[in-house]
């Protein structure tokens, strides 16, 4: 990863992570993300020529509007279920939080299998919105791949 291709500042303002969870515990994420799902999503060549793009800040209207309107929301709900695994483990194994702190309870099993599943639903819709822009603009070339989202995989971690 060269560069982010999103803001932070737009990951606090358009996920349900808050201000609360530090850049340096999130960036991690962020690039992981970015480096394993957003490649996969758009493939190699449109990932290199979008991050060139916005190093030099020669975006095109519909390039900045593909990856805002678009890329953007995918992006923001995968980090979101990255993030829950690792703040959640840090709430079970008492890494944040006070002791004495009421609201100091990690979320059940249960409860985050609810949760990832919901955002997995939604992210199958961002998804054909993102490929439906892409068709109808040509605003990059894709090579399809297939993203069957394995729920049970990705949960078995947990």
């Amino acid at each position: 990863m060269e560069v982010l291709l999103f803001d932070i500042a737009d990951i606090y303002s358009k996920s349900t992570i808050n201000r609360n969870v530090v850049e340096e515990r999130l960036m991690p994420i962020l690039e992981r993300v970015q480096d394993t799902y957003i490649y996969a999503l758009i493939g190699k060549t449109n990932y290199e020529t979008l991050q060139a793009k916005k190093i030099a800040g020669t975006l095109t209207a519909t390039e900045t509007r593909l990856l805002n309107k678009y890329l953007l929301p995918c992006y923001v709900a995968k980090v979101e279920i990255e993030a829950l695994y690792v703040m959640n483990f840090e709430l079970r194994n008492k890494g944040a939080g006070q002791i004495l702190d009421t609201n100091y309870q990690a979320l059940s099993t249960e409860q985050i299998k609810a949760y990832v599943k919901s955002i997995y639903e939604s992210i199958k819709v961002l998804e054909t919105r993102l490929y439906d822009y892409i068709d109808d603009t040509g605003v990059i070339t894709l090579e399809r791949y297939d993203n069957t989202q394995n729920f049970d995989a990705n949960i078995s971690m947990l």
